[in-house]
Protein backbone atom coordinates (compact mmCIF):
# COMPACT_ATOMS: atom_id res chain seq x y z
CA UNK A 1 0.00 0.00 0.00
CA UNK A 2 1.16 3.48 -0.77
CA UNK A 3 1.57 5.64 1.56
CA UNK A 4 -0.37 9.28 1.19
CA UNK A 5 1.58 12.55 0.04
CA UNK A 6 1.01 13.73 3.46
CA UNK A 7 4.33 14.39 5.33
CA UNK A 8 2.71 13.34 8.87
CA UNK A 9 1.69 9.73 7.15
CA UNK A 10 5.23 9.47 5.92
CA UNK A 11 7.20 11.02 9.25
CA UNK A 12 4.98 7.98 11.28
CA UNK A 13 5.99 5.15 8.74
CA UNK A 14 9.79 6.22 9.33
CA UNK A 15 9.62 6.30 13.04
CA UNK A 16 7.68 3.59 13.13
CA UNK A 17 10.18 1.60 11.02
CA UNK A 18 12.98 3.44 12.88
CA UNK A 19 11.64 1.56 16.05
CA UNK A 20 11.54 -1.76 14.67
CA UNK A 21 14.79 -2.02 12.95
CA UNK A 22 16.41 -0.63 16.57
CA UNK A 23 14.02 -3.25 18.03
CA UNK A 24 15.69 -6.11 15.79
CA UNK A 25 19.34 -4.76 16.57
CA UNK A 26 18.81 -5.06 20.25
CA UNK A 27 17.22 -8.65 19.92
CA UNK A 28 19.89 -10.68 17.61
CA UNK A 29 22.92 -11.23 20.47
CA UNK A 30 26.62 -12.14 20.10
CA UNK A 31 29.47 -10.74 16.98
CA UNK A 32 26.83 -10.33 13.96
CA UNK A 33 27.79 -8.60 10.50
CA UNK A 34 24.47 -7.19 9.16
CA UNK A 35 23.86 -7.62 5.45
CA UNK A 36 21.56 -5.21 3.91
CA UNK A 37 19.79 -5.51 0.97
CA UNK A 38 16.54 -2.80 -0.07
CA UNK A 39 14.50 -3.30 -2.98
CA UNK A 40 13.57 0.03 -3.11
CA UNK A 41 14.34 3.99 -3.96
CA UNK A 42 18.16 4.82 -2.66
CA UNK A 43 17.14 7.19 -0.35
CA UNK A 44 15.29 4.64 1.80
CA UNK A 45 18.83 2.67 1.75
CA UNK A 46 20.66 5.77 2.87
CA UNK A 47 17.92 6.38 5.72
CA UNK A 48 18.13 2.84 6.78
CA UNK A 49 21.83 2.89 7.24
CA UNK A 50 21.52 5.91 8.92
CA UNK A 51 19.09 3.89 11.68
CA UNK A 52 21.36 1.07 11.54
CA UNK A 53 23.98 3.23 12.42
CA UNK A 54 28.27 2.84 12.25
CA UNK A 55 28.53 0.92 15.02
CA UNK A 56 27.75 -2.67 13.82
CA UNK A 57 29.74 -4.61 10.77
CA UNK A 58 27.73 -4.50 7.64
CA UNK A 59 27.42 -5.03 3.62
CA UNK A 60 24.87 -3.00 1.56
CA UNK A 61 23.90 -4.89 -1.34
CA UNK A 62 22.74 -3.09 -5.02
CA UNK A 63 19.98 -4.77 -7.32
CA UNK A 64 21.51 -4.98 -10.83
CA UNK A 65 21.28 -7.35 -13.19
CA UNK A 66 18.48 -9.92 -12.00
CA UNK A 67 20.44 -10.24 -8.46
CA UNK A 68 22.34 -8.41 -5.20
CA UNK A 69 25.59 -7.32 -5.68
CA UNK A 70 27.57 -6.40 -2.38
CA UNK A 71 28.86 -2.38 -3.02
CA UNK A 72 29.41 -1.22 0.25
CA UNK A 73 31.32 -3.38 2.76
CA UNK A 74 31.95 -2.29 6.02
CA UNK A 75 33.03 -5.24 8.05
CA UNK A 76 36.34 -4.24 8.30
CA UNK A 77 35.37 -0.97 9.70
CA UNK A 78 31.58 0.09 9.86
CA UNK A 79 33.09 3.88 10.38
CA UNK A 80 34.74 4.18 7.28
CA UNK A 81 31.29 6.01 5.56
CA UNK A 82 32.07 9.11 8.42
CA UNK A 83 35.68 9.39 7.01
CA UNK A 84 35.01 12.84 5.25
CA UNK A 85 37.35 12.98 2.02
CA UNK A 86 40.58 15.11 2.26
CA UNK A 87 40.28 16.26 -0.73
CA UNK A 88 38.18 19.43 -1.01
CA UNK A 89 36.52 18.37 -4.51
CA UNK A 90 34.07 15.68 -4.52
CA UNK A 91 34.44 13.18 -7.72
CA UNK A 92 31.00 11.35 -7.28
CA UNK A 93 28.39 14.66 -5.98
CA UNK A 94 27.88 18.01 -6.87
CA UNK A 95 25.64 20.34 -4.76
CA UNK A 96 24.29 23.47 -5.23
CA UNK A 97 22.96 25.63 -2.33
CA UNK A 98 20.13 27.62 -2.15
CA UNK A 99 21.19 31.37 -1.53
CA UNK A 100 19.70 31.51 2.36
CA UNK A 101 18.63 28.13 4.02
CA UNK A 102 15.25 28.23 5.87
CA UNK A 103 14.29 26.79 8.86
CA UNK A 104 12.96 23.94 7.52
CA UNK A 105 15.52 22.54 4.61
CA UNK A 106 14.98 20.19 1.92
CA UNK A 107 17.69 18.42 0.53
CA UNK A 108 17.23 15.96 -2.77
CA UNK A 109 19.59 13.27 -3.44
CA UNK A 110 19.27 12.85 -7.48
CA UNK A 111 21.80 9.89 -7.33
CA UNK A 112 19.95 7.29 -9.64
CA UNK A 113 19.18 7.50 -13.13
CA UNK A 114 15.81 9.46 -12.88
CA UNK A 115 15.89 12.87 -11.28
CA UNK A 116 13.92 13.79 -8.81
CA UNK A 117 14.77 17.81 -8.57
CA UNK A 118 11.79 18.78 -10.62
CA UNK A 119 8.78 16.54 -8.34
CA UNK A 120 10.63 18.12 -5.12
CA UNK A 121 10.49 21.61 -6.72
CA UNK A 122 6.86 21.44 -7.47
CA UNK A 123 5.61 19.66 -4.24
CA UNK A 124 8.00 22.11 -2.49
CA UNK A 125 6.16 25.15 -4.14
CA UNK A 126 2.73 23.92 -3.73
CA UNK A 127 3.07 22.18 0.38
CA UNK A 128 6.01 24.14 1.90
CA UNK A 129 6.92 27.54 -0.12
CA UNK A 130 8.89 28.69 2.72
CA UNK A 131 11.22 25.82 2.74
CA UNK A 132 14.90 25.95 1.31
CA UNK A 133 16.41 23.50 -1.08
CA UNK A 134 19.83 21.88 -1.09
CA UNK A 135 20.15 19.74 -4.53
CA UNK A 136 22.91 16.80 -4.48
CA UNK A 137 23.62 15.34 -8.15
CA UNK A 138 25.35 12.76 -9.11
CA UNK A 139 28.61 12.80 -11.44
CA UNK A 140 28.59 9.76 -13.32
CA UNK A 141 25.60 10.80 -15.67
CA UNK A 142 22.94 7.49 -14.03
CA UNK A 143 22.96 4.69 -11.97
CA UNK A 144 26.23 3.99 -9.95
CA UNK A 145 28.55 1.57 -11.84
CA UNK A 146 31.38 1.28 -9.28
CA UNK A 147 31.37 -2.10 -7.02
CA UNK A 148 32.79 0.14 -4.30
CA UNK A 149 30.22 2.81 -3.10
CA UNK A 150 32.30 4.00 0.25
CA UNK A 151 33.48 7.00 -1.49
CA UNK A 152 30.06 8.25 -2.56
CA UNK A 153 28.42 7.68 0.97
CA UNK A 154 31.62 9.46 2.48
CA UNK A 155 30.92 12.40 -0.14
CA UNK A 156 27.06 12.20 1.29
CA UNK A 157 28.21 12.21 4.60
CA UNK A 158 30.21 15.26 4.30
CA UNK A 159 27.54 17.61 2.68
CA UNK A 160 24.89 16.32 5.15
CA UNK A 161 27.47 17.05 8.48
CA UNK A 162 28.12 20.05 6.86
CA UNK A 163 24.64 21.36 6.64
CA UNK A 164 24.38 19.88 10.35
CA UNK A 165 27.32 21.30 11.73
CA UNK A 166 26.56 24.92 10.87
CA UNK A 167 22.96 24.41 12.03
CA UNK A 168 21.76 24.69 8.64
CA UNK A 169 19.62 21.40 9.22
Amino acid sequence: ELLPPVPEAWQDFLEDAQQDIRQFLQHVSGERVYHIAVHGPSSLALGLGAIVGTRNPLVGYHFSGGRYLPVLDLTQDPRLVKTIPTDQAFRFVNVSYPDALSEDTAIVLDLAGHIASGDVKDYLARQMPATALVEVSNTYGGNLTTDDWVPVVQELFAVLNTLQRDGAV
